[in-house]
């Protein structure tokens, strides 16, 4: 099998086993979507535009500077203009010697969070950027754990979940479209 084919089914096989773990249907109206993998591995898993929150289900490759960036849109569903997206992240690899950082950004402004536990099956804080309907920008990477560790202790895969919502100024759920690849 040649190593494309191999990291393919590799991918194809975490990213499958990531989204059967417990604590993934936790948000109503979710949406399981996999932007990940290319499109012919990918036709299972079609984006739908949904209601609330949506989830990315995804992995980071081995190099420390591997990177996933996606674009989330919010609209006005009905229950009303959104003004936020929240966002939180979740490193499912136990054994990894990073943290899983996420970033969303729009119009200048820009927030994170990092997942500061690797494979306890809970989610980091919330990050949230306040500037109404529109396309945000996702940007998700590896991080050291500590200030001090060398370079190479981002080395290494890792299996990532984020879950994502648009809210209204009540605070109530309102559109958002599947994320996309942002390159």
């Amino acid at each position: 099998m040649s190593e494309s084919l191999r990291s393919s089914a590799t991918v194809v096989a975490l990213t499958a086993f990531a989204t059967l773990l417990p604590g993934l249907g936790c948000c109503p109206a979710m949406a399981e979507v996999d932007v990940g993998l290319p499109t012919s591995q990918s036709r299972f898993l079609e984006p739908r535009q949904i209601i609330g929150a949506s989830r990315i289900a995804t992995t980071l490759g081995v190099s420390p500077g591997s990177v996933r960036t996606y674009r989330i849109t919010c609209f006005d569903d009905g229950s009303g203009a959104p003004v936020r997206l929240r966002l939180r992240v979740q490193n499912r690899t136990k054994s990894a010697k990073y943290r899983v950082q996420a970033i969303i950004s729009r119009n200048g402004e820009s927030q994170s969070v990092v997942d500061k536990v690797n494979g306890d099956n809970l989610f980091s804080e919330y990050a949230m950027v306040t500037q109404g309907p529109g396309d945000y920008l996702l940007t998700i990477s590896k991080v050291k754990a500590k200030p001090s560790n060398p370079e190479n202790r981002l080395r290494g895969g890792a299996v990532i979940q984020t879950m994502q919502e648009c809210n209204t100024k009540e605070g109530k759920y309102t559109g958002v479209y599947p994320p996309l690849p942002a390159n």
